[in-house]
């Protein structure tokens, strides 16, 4: 068999690089370069024409391959980074997992306060009753021993003035007594009306004139149709007929009583004021209770509104209607002040005492005129 000439052997390779170096790695690259080597200074010129092509086809699968390896490194560091972000938001989860328990625990805290001030509260409120139930005690036992003083004017006075005089010498009487008569319970009822009447007669005039300028304030506030117009509800109703005249600071719901001061009972109790800078109109049905903003179940807290304050926080606890009207209720009596006019009055605390006396002296004479009376049955 005929050997190769290295003229030929060359030219095969030559052939075989040309057309194979795209595709080979670059170990096999290293190992074509090694035979071209072997030639020496056979053929020099084609010897470095070969070696170009192969070192350029080295370095282009080099750079291939650092491209990949950079790719490769950016896609781990966009792994890392996803995972430092997960592992972030894990983190911000549980630190709002952590301020919600700890917002619960204040809540939790804050109920709990709520519950023992409500405790006291009511304990207070028992102690009160109890006195009270002791002085009804003794003032019973007064009456019977001074049945001749009965229904005399000052008689009041005198009992309170024994009462005094007995809580200073005697020893505060333990456990329950016997409760008021029915008759003596019910001696504030006719209290609104009556202290109606003072006010027609003796303090209204006192308070600053409703004219013009106020009364285009109360049509913008409480809209043109004031007069025919529930403010509670917004109904419209052009004879008027089924509202009613309500007094927006109750006459007598805020004064308070001996189980509820309120806003002073007899020591400053506030009484509203029986004038167009009180009233408005609203149905008949309405007529009570719809100023008390009940929220006890979803917020915890329950006020009247006709004499209570809403906070910033509350009020945005109410519903639209409630926000509507005590918004309107809140400019309203904002006017009012700025005019100097009165919503409520607050009289002295001697008044107070003296209208209390009076109650309990016609209630009495009441009672002890009842008492005198001998029902005669004929059926």
């Amino acid at each position: 068999m005929k050997s190769k000439t290295p003229a030929k052997w060359f030219e095969e390779l030559e052939e075989a690089v040309r057309a194979g170096v795209p595709a080979m790695s670059l170990a096999q690259l290293a190992e074509e370069e090694k035979k071209i080597r072997l030639l020496g200074r056979l053929r020099a010129p084609k010897k470095a024409e070969l070696l170009r092509i192969v070192d350029e086809h080295k370095q282009k699968l080099k750079a291939k391959e650092a491209k990949a390896a950079a790719k490769k490194k950016a896609a781990a560091a966009k792994k890392a980074k996803a995972a430092a972000k997960k592992k972030a938001a894990a983190a911000k989860k549980k630190a709002a997992a952590g301020k919600k328990k700890a917002a619960a625990g204040k809540k939790k805290a804050a109920a709990a306060k709520k519950k023992a001030a409500a405790a006291k509260k009511k304990a207070a409120k028992a102690k009160k009753l109890k006195a009270k139930q002791t002085k009804t005690a003794f003032m019973k036992d007064w009456n019977k021993k001074h049945t001749s003083r009965q229904g005399k004017w000052g008689v009041v006075k005198e009992r309170n003035e024994a009462w005094d005089q007995y809580k200073q010498n005697c020893p505060r009487p333990r456990g329950r007594t016997a409760p008021a008569s029915k008759i003596a319970a019910r001696k504030y009822d006719t209290a609104k009306h009556a202290e109606l009447h003072l006010l027609r007669t003796q303090v209204e005039h006192l308070n600053i004139p409703f004219d013009e300028a106020a009364e285009r304030k109360r049509c913008e506030i409480w809209g043109p149709n004031w007069k025919t117009t529930c403010a509670w509800t917004g109904t419209h109703i052009p004879t008027g007929k089924g509202l009613s005249v309500d007094h927006l600071f109750p006459i007598r719901g805020a004064y308070g009583n001996s189980r509820n001061s309120k806003t002073g009972w007899l020591d400053g109790g506030l009484r509203g004021s029986d004038s167009p800078w009180n009233r408005v109109m609203v149905l008949k049905q309405l007529n009570s209770g719809f100023k008390i903003f009940n929220h006890m179940a979803d917020h915890g807290w329950k006020k009247d509104v006709g004499y209570q304050d809403l906070t910033e926080e509350e009020l945005g606890q109410c519903t639209f209607q409630e926000q509507l009207f005590y918004k309107k209720l809140d400019l309203w009596r904002a006017y009012a002040r700025s005019r100097g006019a009165h919503y409520h009055w607050k009289f002295s605390k001697e008044t107070n005492i003296a209208l209390d006396e009076h109650y309990t002296f016609i209630y009495d004479l009441l009672e002890r005129g009842l008492d005198n009376i001998r029902v005669e049955i004929v059926e």
